[in-house]
């Protein structure tokens, strides 16, 4: 019997190299069985011309121009131009795995009664495995119900279409300009078409990155992106109604998308449009007078200037889990653990949190949205009695990758080596509750330990900020092994503990973190791990690290200087070395609490920052009434200059 012709389907706008690539893994199919149809749209860097290349030299790549910009123009004309009984649907940043197009007609020659089968995918960065890691995971939830609350179980090139079953569907939405593939697959499901999964992962979807932006990224930055939204939303809305497909379920999930983009919309462009598409939700059913009341008054709280973080906060406080549109948790951050038994993250992420509710969800947040995705977060809430707790719990159920442990108070120090005996990464990072990462360190640490093996210790610099968040100044920079180990051996730290990425079987070897030295923990362990490799700081900027009056080095600091002479005299004894008769310490004193928050408060304002600045200079006043200074920063704070 002969098998069916698959027709792949490439739309491609100005992506000459990426589009490169992917031919490239088309060609390279174990199965010849397949044509290609690549649809220009308009392109202008060349990707016309590599396409124009590839079809005069093989004839079964086809070449034509969609009359129609975007992407589900260009696959209709793609559809209807192609001949195959089965249709996949290829980006052209994205690749195939070379036995695809093989698995692919195995498995829907053996199941001649499907619509559709939806294979794996995995993420990367520049080649296949450099992320390890995959699109989602499979788990028991109805994939109608995943795909509304948009934790998306599988990407455009992960079904195998049959001709028939496209026909069913209808062709891609030309006049929604955003969430097109999202439509698309509601739609599939929506009219009760048959599919299975296989378990094999055969493609490979490219992850946006520093250097390189992808359509999503960059489109939903803009005003027209922030409009459409709305038009997919309500086309959705009314499609599984008419399909007798509404369950109660998805009227908490599509007001909780439909909040966020008339969030989106009030902050960053038109806060009346913003309003008013909110009030569309009601129209719609989606939210009763309450709900919409208490959503009008958070978009209010924008123009009267909470910040559009708190605003999201107050959602996830006051509504529904469902409510609060966060995608999946194991959406684009899924383990390759998941289909490949015994495989484990790249990197260790370990957290303590102690009675931070002010500050954690955003240090949890930066690490999760890192370009680097491949890492297991392990958080150990040491006993907070705040809501601390709540915080986390909240944020470890919408992402896989975070392992929270809740128990009674140990210290720092204890709850860092718990959290190390978890620990399965190659590499360790290490990250604070208060702080915040930029969204590339991981990527550059990894990078940079990978590429010299004798390093043990990576940190970076990092940019100080106060408890709001508003930057003071660069922190001290230091970035070479000899002079690390310098100051580390007069008493000094230059590496900041929440920066650095170390390797495990280094810490495994110095013994991890002494518990008799806590609160100067990182000085110790430091010291020793300057015995057995080489230290280093990144000349980048990849932490803000925040400065506030609950935080160790300034609750403390009296007990780091009773214990840093005894560490830098264990350093000297390990080494040999007889500590100097003349070895004097100039602690770090943190400043009385006037003098800081009037610091504060002058940088806020020479920012632009008056809010905070306002902040700053009534906490100056209430804790120096006779204090001029403090009274000339709450006027130059009110006054804007």
């Amino acid at each position: 019997m002969s098998l069916p012709l698959v027709s792949i389907i490439v739309p491609v706008h100005n992506r000459a190299g990426e589009l490169r690539q992917a031919l490239a893994s088309v060609r390279a199919q174990t199965s010849g069985n397949w044509e290609l149809v690549i649809v220009d749209d308009r392109s202008t860097d060349g990707a016309f011309e590599v396409a124009q290349q590839a079809a005069a030299g093989d004839a079964r790549i086809r070449l034509i121009r969609s009359t129609i910009a975007g992407a589900p123009a260009a696959r209709n004309a793609g559809v209807s131009s192609s001949t195959g009984e089965l249709v996949v649907f290829l980006d052209s940043d994205d690749l195939l795995h070379e036995c695809a197009v093989e698995w692919r007609l195995q498995f829907m020659s053996a199941n001649p009664t499907l619509d559709f089968v939806v294979h794996r995918c995995e993420l990367f960065f520049d080649s296949p495995g450099d992320a390890n890691v995959l699109w989602n995971a499979d788990n028991k939830i109805d994939d109608l119900m995943r795909f509304v609350a948009r934790d998306m179980p599988w990407q455009t090139t992960s079904p195998t279409w049959r001709r028939t079953a496209l026909a069913k569907v209808g062709e891609w939405k030309t006049d929604i300009l955003s969430g097109q593939d999202w439509e698309f697959h509601i739609r599939a499901l929506a009219k009760g078409l048959s599919y299975a999964r296989d378990s094999r992962v055969d493609h490979y979807w490219r992850l946006p990155g520093p250097t390189r932006d992808s359509i999503g990224k960059t489109g939903w930055m803009s005003a027209q992106y922030a409009y459409a939204r709305f038009d997919c939303l309500t086309h959705v809305v009314e499609l599984l109604r008419s399909h007798a497909r509404w369950k109660s379920e998805f009227r908490d999930y599509l007001a909780g998308h439909w909040f966020e983009a008339s969030w989106w919309l009030a902050h960053r462009f038109n806060h009346k449009d913003g309003r008013s598409k909110w009030r569309q939700a009601r129209t719609l059913g989606l939210v009763d007078n309450a709900r919409y009341w208490s959503g009008s008054r958070k978009l209010w709280g924008l123009k009267w200037g909470v910040t559009p973080d708190a605003v999201m906060a107050g959602v996830r406080r006051d509504w529904p889990v469902s409510m609060h549109s966060n995608v999946g948790p194991l959406y684009n951050v899924a383990p390759m653990s998941d289909v490949v038994p015994g495989a484990n993250p790249a990197v260790s992420v370990v957290m303590s949190a102690y009675n931070v509710e002010k500050y954690v969800e955003l240090a949890v947040q930066s690490v999760r949205e890192q370009t680097w995705r491949d890492f297991e977060f392990i958080i150990v809430d040491d006993g907070s009695t705040d809501t601390t707790p709540a915080i986390l719990k909240d944020l470890a159920s919408r992402d896989g990758r975070i392992k929270l442990i809740t128990r009674g108070n140990k210290g720092l120090t204890v709850s860092l080596n718990e959290a190390l005996a978890m620990a399965r990464g190659e590499f360790v990072a290490r990250m604070d509750a208060d702080d915040i990462a930029i969204r590339d360190r991981f990527r550059l640490q990894l990078a940079y330990l990978r590429q010299n093996p004798d390093c043990v210790l990576v940190g970076s610099k990092v940019t100080l900020i106060d408890p709001y968040g508003v930057q003071i100044v660069e922190g001290e920079h230091v970035a070479n092994h000899a002079d690390i180990d310098r100051d580390m051996m007069l008493g000094k730290n230059p590496v900041y503990h929440p920066s650095v990425m170390m390797r495990r079987d280094a810490l495994r070897r110095v013994g991890d973190y002494a518990e008799k030295y806590n609160n100067a923990e990182d000085l110790d362990l430091f010291l020793k791990l300057a015995e057995v490799g080489r230290l280093h700081n990144l000349d980048e900027i990849l932490l803000h690290y925040r400065r506030h009056p609950g935080s160790v080095n300034h609750t403390k600091f009296e007990n780091q200087w009773k214990l840093v002479k005894q560490i830098v005299a264990d350093a000297h004894a390990r080494r040999g070395l007889a500590m100097p008769a003349d070895w004097g310490y100039e602690p770090w004193t943190p400043q009385p609490h006037l003098a800081q928050v009037k610091l504060w408060g002058w940088r806020a304002l020479q920012q632009g920052n008056r809010r905070v600045a306002r902040r700053h200079a009534i906490d100056a006043v209430r804790h120096g009434v006779l204090d001029k200074e403090a009274w000339k920063l709450l006027a130059c704070a009110i006054r804007g200059r």
